[in-house]
């Protein structure tokens, strides 16, 4: 059972909690990080959903919820401590967004993170994720149009073409 603080659309917090998969009420907002990882060649790491998982199968990068206490930062570094077995030091990463989805009750802080990070050094979180891999620019497109990716994260396209990634 995860617990996780509650905020209001602007992202302060309301000193409540919430205890995760409850429906919040109207006004009452989450925070979730996506947590994108660059390499030196320029590639994005991304990890493949498991298949009993919401978006079976799909390809994303790193994400989940801070929890009761976490700042975003914090929580970035965990989610991808717990997906992927890496540890990433706050220096290696900035927030570059942060995307609001009403309809989810959702704020999303979005990092990136520049990090060579060989795939045999990762270690996958069971029930979470079964592959890993790098792409570049392209392959991560054709993804996209093969319908292989989460959509929701469907905006580092955009990020991709302003060249903030």
């Amino acid at each position: 059972m995860e617990i996780l603080d509650i905020y209001d659309k602007n992202g302060n917090k309301l000193h409540k909690t919430h205890i995760r998969g409850i429906p919040l009420n109207i006004n009452e907002y989450c925070i979730a990080v996506d947590v994108w990882i660059k390499n030196s060649k320029d590639q994005i790491l991304l990890t493949q959903r498991h298949p009993l998982k919401a978006y079976p199968m799909k390809w994303e990068c790193t994400s989940g919820c801070i929890v009761a206490g976490e700042d975003s930062i914090t929580g970035a570094l965990r989610e991808v401590k717990e997906e992927i077995g890496i540890t990433l030091s706050k220096n290696e990463g900035v927030k570059i967004q942060r995307i609001t989805r009403d309809n989810q009750n959702m704020i999303f802080d979005i990092f990136l993170f520049k990090k060579d990070i060989e795939i045999k050094e990762t270690k996958l979180q069971d029930g979470e994720v079964i592959d890993i891999k790098w792409v570049d620019k392209e392959e991560l497109d054709q993804m996209f149009k093969r319908d292989e990716m989460v959509e929701p994260i469907s905006y580092i396209q955009e990020l991709i073409a302003k060249r903030v990634i």
